[in-house]
């Protein structure tokens, strides 16, 4: 692999823990139950605010962290949907195999 590969995927990464402890502290800890939606505006106004050369905060470290929960989610939703498929095709598996054992039944 590409070694300026993994310096950026460390630099991220360390972004993302530092920038997650910080909300940590700060009590903010709600981001799993945030819409993908308002990260988007999060993410959008740290963009913004660096953009406009505010200080008060690392804006990019905000910024790549929002991206990031925005992937956790859509992961987590993938799985989610993934999950009811199966519990879905695993309802239908049964469905058939009762609609099979009462044709049995029927032919005894």
């Amino acid at each position: 692999m590409n070694e300026d590969y993994e310096e950026l995927g460390e630099l991220a990464k360390q972004m993302v823990i530092e920038t997650m402890q910080e909300g940590e502290r700060n009590g903010k800890m709600g981001w799993k139950e945030i819409s993908t939606g308002e990260h988007f505006k999060h993410a959008d106004a740290h963009l913004f605010s660096f953009i406009k050369g505010h200080t008060n905060e690392d804006h990019i470290a905000h910024f790549v962290t929002r991206g990031v929960m925005m992937r956790w989610k859509e992961n987590q939703l993938s799985k989610q949907k993934l999950m009811a498929d199966m519990m879905n095709a695993g309802m239908e598996a049964r469905k058939d195999a009762e609609r099979e054992k009462h044709m049995d039944v029927r032919h005894e």
